[in-house]
């Protein structure tokens, strides 16, 4: 499991950073067993429902590798009470 958090700061924001933060998951989701990626990337540009982009900007490297590892969101599937707690 992995657990990721990424500012709305315009530095955490930009294509180097996000390009850094991509390449960091691309090496730890590497594996041969299930791998949960959890957090907050603060990506509102990506439509998650339909995996697309609503803008251009970085976020695209995000979205680029949710498809192309098979990551999806799970947020609004979650139980209430866990969705709850994970708002901490």
């Amino acid at each position: 499991m992995v657990v990721l958090y990424r500012s709305a700061d315009t530095t955490q924001q930009s294509e180097m950073c996000t390009k850094q933060i991509v390449q960091c998951l691309e090496d730890l989701a590497c594996v041969r067993y299930p791998c949960f990626i959890t957090g907050d990337v603060n990506a509102p540009a990506i439509d998650c429902t339909n995996l697309v982009m609503l803008e251009n900007c970085s976020d695209m490297h995000l979205l680029d590798f949710a498809i192309d590892n098979g990551f999806t969101q799970w947020y609004g599937m979650l139980p209430v009470k866990i969705a709850s707690w994970m708002s901490f």
